[in-house]
């Protein structure tokens, strides 16, 4: 399926960048609510904030949004944590209590756009993450991309919304196509081989201003 959505992202953006009758360029920032998905983690909401820029390129109804955003996230482990990866890792002093893990993020949307008017877009796309720092709060004696993969291909949907010339809202929601889970051997040591998938999900709400 990541194939397939590859191929697709790089015709649509031949083919809008040859026809393209309209560029808009900004800044976007704003909120996400992120949840993993997973066996040993809290599926409570972590907020946490991003920003960057964005350009939308396109013709009559149809146009291509790219940006590249800056943002941090936040997991937390919950009482079933410890078992897993004292079991994986055969440590027993660490995890012993509720611990977090804070993710530095690049993240790159590529969304197709439809136009219904002026004011009021539909957005879908796919969102390419990856990590270039990590808080371990935890003190794991793992570091934490053993522990949970850096690299993330997700799929997101939303709108974005026109208030003013150049101020604009948006909401999306995203889930991540890929598993997420580094402790190798799980699937072979843990019993329960349906929960071993880990996927985030995202809910994230945005303010854009255009410059030009």
């Amino acid at each position: 399926m990541k194939k397939i959505f590859f191929l697709f992202s790089t015709l649509f953006c031949l083919y809008t960048a040859a026809n393209a009758q309209f560029i808009q360029t900004g800044f976007r920032g704003g909120l996400h609510f992120n949840q993993m998905n997973a066996l040993g983690w809290q599926s409570n909401n972590q907020t946490s904030p991003f920003g960057g820029v964005y350009v939308n390129i396109g013709k009559n109804k149809l146009a291509l949004q790219l940006e590249g955003l800056y943002t941090t996230q936040t997991v937390t482990t919950d009482s079933s944590f410890k078992g897993l990866y004292n079991q994986y890792y055969n440590i027993l002093v660490d995890s012993s209590k509720i611990a977090s893990l804070k993710f530095n993020k690049i993240q790159v949307p590529v969304l197709f756009t439809f136009r219904f008017n002026k004011k009021f877009w539909i957005q879908f796309g796919g969102v390419f993450s990856n990590d270039i720092s990590v808080i371990n709060k935890a003190n794991f004696k793992e570091t934490a991309t053993n522990i949970i993969k850096s690299k993330d291909v997700s799929l997101s949907g939303g709108f974005w919304l026109g208030i003013t010339k150049r101020l604009s809202a948006s909401a999306r929601y995203t889930q991540s196509l890929n598993d997420l889970n580094n402790l190798e051997s799980y699937s072979t040591t843990f019993p329960l081989i349906d929960l071993k998938k880990w996927h985030n999900q995202q809910i994230q709400l945005g303010i854009g201003i255009k410059v030009f």
